[in-house]
């Protein structure tokens, strides 16, 4: 597009519109460049050879700015009103109004192009006002409002991508506070760095900003992992320990690339379901890596309580179960794997979630992507089948349907 308006009157990612006949086409500005009829114009500053009247006149005929615009939606609008075929057109979209959808075609040249006004954002974004309608920010130039219509969010994944410090998780925390003010669904935030739970201090501001359990203290519950856990210094509403017999040996499968597992871990993990059943982290972590004991020929041989001693006994490797008992070590000694948890801390999240709470799990100096891993693939197998058992009883009784649930990484 070529700018016949001051360059600063827009900036990249600016909404604008195509007027193009029948259609407006929607796009957002995603680029601006100067340009010259002629480079000789631009190189030289005309004002010093033909004063600065004829000047400017003539830069306004040589020099110019271009916007690169992505096209994203296309509306018909129909006929010119008053036209011959207006009348017609509106007869055939009375049961079906024209809706913006994905552009399948470009305007031709010398189309006019505009910002966009409050009445086309409010067309592509929704009304602010409106029941789940809700503001999250304003457009750069003209501070027109932009919604998100968070019943439509829930209905499916979404992602938050930008770059360090453009402010992914402030506009997160943004749309989770409407999501739990709206209370639609059931939120369960994998707060990875403790920064949605409470207050926290904005890096680049100073500035406090307020933490989603000092917005809605009665709805929201924070938890932090392993016992005695404090999240910026305050003891949270409960704290999450996960049983060894929780452990599933997929959760130590979907670990693969994070503990550099081998080919036949799956084979020697099977071996210890076989043997241990849904106790089988904490037998396979009483076992000693090595020890021999001396049989009645003297002969050394791997001592009862062993790796290998188990493995000789299921037929299983005996190298490959000690890389894997070795490597295992990493959540052998995790603090928050005990034998038996103080609570169900895991029962009693899903059962806030199915009341209508909602909860932040904190990891407090837990940071690691082990540690994230392990965690929330756990938890959110737990979260499924309770809500896959629940879908089944609402199905077969048409009763108590599940609540919606909005899990956030």
């Amino acid at each position: 597009m070529r700018l016949t308006v001051e360059p600063q009157s827009v900036q990249e990612g600016a909404f604008v519109v195509i007027e193009s006949g029948q259609y407006l086409f929607y796009g957002l500005v995603t680029d601006m460049q100067l340009a010259a009829a002629d480079d000789r114009y631009a190189n030289e500053q005309l004002e010093r050879r033909l004063g600065p009247s004829l000047a400017k006149a003539l830069d306004e005929q040589t020099l110019y700015t271009t916007l690169e615009v992505l096209p994203a939606l296309m509306l018909d609008r129909g006929p010119e009103p008053g036209s011959p075929g207006y009348e017609a057109w509106l007869e055939s979209i009375k049961n079906d109004p024209p809706r913006p959808r994905p552009v399948k075609t470009v305007p031709p040249h010398h189309m006019p192009v505009r910002l966009a006004t409050e009445g086309d954002i409010a067309e592509i974004f929704g009304k602010p006002g409106e029941h789940s309608n809700f503001v999250i920010g304003y457009t750069r130039e003209q501070n027109h409002p932009v919604c998100v219509d968070l019943e439509r969010l829930v209905q499916r994944s979404s992602g938050v991508f930008g770059a360090t410090g453009t402010g992914k998780s402030f506009l997160t925390r943004l749309v989770l506070a409407g999501l739990i003010h709206l209370n639609q669904a059931s939120v369960l935030v994998l707060d990875m760095h403790n920064e949605y739970g409470f207050d926290d201090t904005d890096s680049d501001t100073g500035k406090s900003v307020p933490g989603l359990k000092a917005k809605f203290a009665a709805r929201v519950r924070v938890v932090g992992l392993g016992r005695g856990a404090m999240i910026r210094g305050t003891a949270p509403d409960f704290n999450l320990e996960i049983a060894m017999s929780d452990i599933s040996t997929a959760d130590i499968e979907m670990l693969t690339t994070e503990l550099n597992l081998k080919e036949t871990t799956p084979t020697t993990l099977e071996a210890l379901y076989s043997d241990f059943g849904q106790d089988w982290f904490r037998q396979f972590r009483a076992l000693k890596y090595e020890g021999v004991i001396e049989d009645a020929a003297g002969k050394k041989i791997p001592a009862p309580g062993t790796v290998e001693y188990w493995a000789n006994s299921a037929g299983v490797n005996v190298l490959a179960a000690k890389a894997l008992h070795s490597k295992l070590n990493r959540l052998f000694r995790k603090p928050y794997i005990v034998e038996k948890p103080a609570a169900d801390s895991v029962k009693e999240i899903t059962s806030a979630l199915e009341n209508g709470q909602h909860i932040v799990l904190s990891f407090g100096e837990f940071e690691t992507d082990l540690d994230y891993l392990l965690v929330s693939n756990l938890l959110t197998r737990k979260l499924r089948e309770a809500w896959v058992h629940r879908a089944d009883e609402f199905r077969k009784s048409g009763k108590d349907e599940p609540r919606q649930l909005v899990i956030v990484v």
